[in-house]
């Protein structure tokens, strides 16, 4: 229970939603078929904007709502499960477009235009992020360049993704010595 509050408290007071996601999760550790913490963990990952793993979260709660006969919840988890999916196939086509662009065509312009579409609507999307430091350093945009290099390097290193971290670190270390 007092996880439940806490998760609530985080996504609805603090607005926090990345930080109300793993208390609803470590409430389905314990109890996979806890109904509330279901609903609350799908709603977290959503207004988080990881848009894989609220479709997964709502796809796993939606037979739980079919069970209950929670119609209301039924209708949200089915009209969110929908518009994830499209979200994620327009991201999947843009994501496309911009490595086309990127590595076909060599337009890194347009290419990164295109992984800041994808970073708008999924702002968690590892890919598109490192795209983007990839385009945006070969554009000649290096301090922007450099700052996406840097966050690329904290989800890399979050997901301990070693070669990516050492990509990063020699990309930011490469700018830094061109902006000097």
């Amino acid at each position: 229970e007092a996880l439940m509050n806490d998760g609530l408290f985080l996504l609805y007071t603090q607005n926090d939603p990345k930080a109300a996601a793993p208390k609803f999760s470590d409430i389905l550790d314990q109890d996979a078929a806890h109904y509330g913490a279901s609903f609350q963990h799908a709603k977290a990952l959503d207004m988080a904007q990881d848009l894989e793993a609220a479709l997964s979260a709502w796809s796993r709660f939606l037979p739980m709502a079919e069970a209950s006969s929670d119609a209301e919840s039924l209708a949200w988890a089915t009209e969110r499960i929908d518009e994830l999916n499209t979200a994620i196939k327009a991201c999947n086509t843009l994501m496309e477009q911009g490595i086309t662009l990127l590595y076909t065509e060599q337009n890194t312009h347009d290419a990164a235009e295109a992984f800041a579409k994808v970073l708008a609507q999924w702002p968690t999307h590892y890919g598109a992020a490192y795209q983007l430091a990839q385009a945006l350093e070969r554009d000649g945009q290096a301090e922007t360049a450099k700052k996406v290099w840097e966050q690329v390097m904290v989800q890399a290193q979050q997901i301990d993704a070693k070669n990516d971290v050492a990509a990063a670190r020699a990309a930011i270390a490469r700018i830094q010595r061109a902006m000097s």
